[in-house]
């Protein structure tokens, strides 16, 4: 039989189309959301040099992880690989419902409503869960030795955040603050 008529299933792209699904999330869908939103989510707060320090290693290896992620292919010879692809997956979708959550908060008011109401940086929760699962779909330790340094990163950056909400927000934070934890879940009233 000649070739033509054998199926074969198409091949999975890399992880490059998870970061274009992410940049396009980011910088189109959230200006489309709401251009005022967007503008809002550019700012980075910075209070110090180890914020200044953490925001570098932050744009660093943000852009490192783009540029691995082009030469990278998904590994679904092992059982890693499905629950990779199952968590980034998840992670770029509730990435997605986060800035549409972010972008549909009352104006001068911190976001709490959507995922906000569980989670005080969906976000980031979210970009870092699409990460992990690009480490164990493509098992590539350079990926994963510069996603856990975005992470270190990552945190030291919402801790400037919070001191940013805290002080654009003032006590609309600090009760938000006190009904929710900073990644998961609501605090016991």
């Amino acid at each position: 039989m000649p070739d033509l008529l054998k199926f074969t299933l198409p091949r999975l792209p890399g992880p490059w189309i998870i970061w274009l699904l992410i940049l396009v999330t980011r910088y189109g869908f959230l200006k489309l959301f709401s251009p005022a939103a967007a503008g809002e989510a550019d700012e980075v707060p910075v209070f110090s040099s180890l914020d200044a320090g953490a925001h570098r290693v932050h744009m660093v290896s943000s852009l490192g992880l783009l540029a691995m992620s082009v030469f990278l292919e998904f590994r679904l010879d092992t059982p890693a690989g499905y629950i990779g692809i199952i968590l980034l997956t998840a992670g770029w979708l509730l990435y997605t419902l986060s800035f549409y959550n972010f972008s549909r908060r009352e104006p001068g008011k911190p976001a709490v409503g959507g995922l906000f109401a569980v989670s005080r940086h969906p976000v980031h929760l979210s970009f870092l869960l699409t990460q992990y699962g690009i480490c164990l779909a493509t098992l590539s330790l350079p990926y994963t030795l510069v996603t856990a340094a975005y992470h270190v990163a990552s945190e030291i950056m919402v801790r400037a955040e919070e001191i940013e909400c805290r002080r654009r927000y003032g006590d609309d934070y600090g009760a938000y603050e006190k009904r929710v934890r900073r990644y998961i879940g609501r605090k016991p009233l």
